[in-house]
């Protein structure tokens, strides 16, 4: 339990939802239960993302920034 909540459900866009989920579970594992879920509103196409540039764009986008997260793990970057 943090802060008296057992629960948070996080709402975030659709190429991002994964490492949204990895990176808040490792913050409060063993402490809170945590749903990830998109945006129903969300514009990008998980079966069709490739025909687009724009979501070419967050799925290269989203590929970095899981490098940088594991790249920052690595080395102990940010730890205290």
């Amino acid at each position: 339990m943090v802060g008296g909540f057992k629960s948070l459900i996080i709402t975030t866009s659709k190429s991002h939802t994964c490492r949204a989920n990895h990176i808040w579970i490792e913050m409060f594992k063993g402490k809170m239960s945590i749903c990830t879920v998109s945006a129903k509103t969300d514009p990008f196409d998980v079966n069709g993302w490739w025909k687009q540039g724009r979501q070419v764009r967050w799925v290269l986008a989203e590929y970095g920034a899981w490098a940088y997260y594991w790249w920052k793990e690595v080395v102990g970057f940010g730890r205290g």
